[in-house]
């Protein structure tokens, strides 16, 4: 239509509107020849529509699509934090200072970008690097037989190696039997060899068990540090918030 447009300006212009018609034209402002106009048109520039204006006009369209909903909840969830964020800090340097900080990746040894061995996750106690537990060996982490157990409950594993479909109905396990099903797609389709749901976890579980093992003891201390560091920042205690560890299926 890009090609037509001067045509359909004259036409409109020079045949239509003499004819008596009364005609709404629409151009963004570039494309507009105001010489055309000037004479019988009442010319207008619209405001751009706010935020809260476009999110009505196309949930109007969408029907209420929950697809939508989320990432304009997202969109608007940072345009609200760099909102906070330059209202926290006016000056532009004081924000240049805080964004250009840096400090030294300890996982990589000292003057090159190759990853230092010895920053890998130990076991308890730091005598040697985490592995996984022999196949049968009893889960030694109490987090990982928490998601264990919930992920069986009422067959649920069963029915995941039947159906990669199927949801639970333990709120607590739904994101993980997600992750799980799709990993297992994604293996399936990568290495050509299939793989059940359940095969799957049993994999994950003896790989992450002593890793599970350390975080379940350091989550007390992590807990007693983050709660200093608010207090002697002087923030409220109910300003920190203390998410769950990551599920297996991530880690």
């Amino acid at each position: 239509a890009a090609g037509f447009k001067e045509r359909i300006e004259d036409f409109l212009v020079n045949e239509l509107v003499p004819m008596g018609m009364r005609m709404i034209a629409t151009s963004r402002p570039e494309g507009v020849r105001l010489q055309l106009y000037q004479k019988r048109f009442v010319i207008m520039n619209l405001e751009k529509l706010s935020d809260e204006q476009q999110r009505c006009m196309i949930l109007a369209q969408l029907n209420d699509d929950e697809h939508f909903t989320r990432l304009s909840g997202f969109s608007q969830l940072r345009k609200d934090h760099d909102q906070i964020y330059k209202n926290s800090f006016p000056e532009k340097c004081a924000r240049a200072e805080i964004e250009d900080f840096t400090v030294r990746d300890r996982f990589l040894q000292d003057g090159c970008r190759a990853y230092d061995a010895t920053m890998r996750q130990h076991v308890r106690g730091g005598v040697r690097v985490v592995a996984p537990i022999r196949e049968g060996a009893p889960l030694q982490s109490g987090s990982l037989r928490v998601f264990d157990d919930l992920l069986r409950q009422d067959g649920f594993l069963q029915k995941l190696n039947e159906n990669l479909n199927a949801a639970p109905t333990v709120k607590q396990i739904r994101s993980v039997a997600f992750r799980l099903a799709k990993l297992t797609t994604k293996r399936n389709r990568k290495e050509g060899i299939p793989t059940s749901p359940e095969a799957l976890w049993k994999q994950i579980l003896a790989r992450t068990d002593e890793i599970y093992v350390v975080a379940d003891d350091m989550m007390e201390v992590f807990s007693v540090v983050a709660k200093r560091l608010v207090h002697d920042s002087g923030l409220e205690e109910d300003a920190l918030h203390i998410g769950p560890l990551k599920d297996p299926v991530r880690v």
